[in-house]
């Protein structure tokens, strides 16, 4: 029996709800957290696809399982229900799998992420585990070791301890404290002003959403993250009917599920800078030549008014 506990996020969508709870049963883990948000105010047919939902995992619990469950009435929304629901969840176990409704994991997904959480449980900087590798068309797989040092964070099937969602605030409050150039671009290297630019803008638009905050929770403990060297997980929910995955044509999409089939640990913890940049290159399309040149030509700007001012104060 699978010994790491699961939390299964789930809501609205019984179609992919079905298959990513068709692989936990296979896989039949010991614990089982299920975590539901309510149906949405003035969304009458949230009302029958929300208890279907529930339907389809509780009425197929046919293994031995201890199950706990936290299912909204109301609709606590994309932002503020898995948030609360992965607290709920660290307040029960000391490191867990996280699965939403939508991800559905190739089988070694598990064993992967188990392993993981034993290996570097002691370890406090390693802070979160992925399933995701999104480089297939870019790398050829590394036979060399399984996984790799990042930081950047992916959430499509991850894991966690306790010890490291502490950390986490919904409301980043500590965001003046940790926004400055220096602190940013030692974590983040050249790639800061990305980060800097997509955490300001989060908190100034409120946006509904939970993950960036666990980001910055990594980034202020200057922690690190693990990304495999195979893509274990694929994100079902692309389509005109997502909150926030609408881009049926998006280029994550086209991520094909990989397996690892025995572990290559590798031997040094250090960050994958090569990987890291080509992600920022493909999928966030962050040109650091042209944002050099955008600094460049602002600082410029910013010296010449300097220069007309000192003019001007000796008149």
């Amino acid at each position: 029996m699978f010994k790491t506990p699961i939390l299964l996020l789930i809501f609205n969508r019984p179609d992919t709800t079905e298959k990513v709870f068709n692989e936990i049963r296979r896989l039949q883990p010991a614990a089982l957290y299920i975590a539901a948000d309510g149906p949405r105010e003035g969304k009458t047919e949230d009302i029958e696809r929300c208890k279907k939902c529930r339907e389809i995992v509780m009425n197929n619990l046919d293994w031995d399982c201890e199950v706990n469950t936290l299912f909204n009435d109301t609709n606590l929304g994309c932002g503020a229900a898995p948030a609360s629901a992965i607290s709920w969840f660290f307040e029960h176990v000391e490191r867990g799998i996280i699965l939403e409704d939508d991800i559905l994991p190739d089988p070694s997904f598990f064993n992967f992420c188990q392993e993981m959480l034993i290996r570097y449980e002691n370890t406090p900087d390693v802070m979160h585990i992925s399933g995701c590798y999104f480089l297939q068309d870019f790398l050829p797989a590394d036979q060399e070791q399984s996984y790799y040092f990042t930081r950047h964070i992916h959430v499509w099937g991850w894991a966690t301890w306790r010890r490291a969602w502490q950390y986490y605030d919904y409301d980043m409050a500590e965001w003046d404290r940790f926004n400055s150039d220096e602190a940013l671009s030692d974590y983040y290297g050249p790639y800061y002003i990305f980060w800097k630019t997509l955490f300001a803008n989060m908190l100034h638009k409120g946006n509904d959403i939970w993950d960036y905050q666990w980001m910055f929770a990594i980034y202020k403990k200057n922690g690190v993250a693990i990304n495999p060297a195979a893509n274990l997980v694929q994100n079902l929910g692309f389509g005109e009917n997502a909150t926030h995955t609408t881009d049926s044509e998006s280029i994550y999409t086209r991520v094909r599920l990989q397996t690892i089939s025995e572990l290559a640990h590798t031997p040094m913890k250090s960050i994958d800078l090569k990987k890291d940049s080509l992600y920022y290159q493909h999928y966030l399309h962050f040109d650091l030549q042209a944002e050099h040149n955008k600094q460049k030509a602002l600082w410029k700007f910013i010296n010449r008014l300097r220069k007309l001012k000192a003019r001007f104060q000796k008149g």
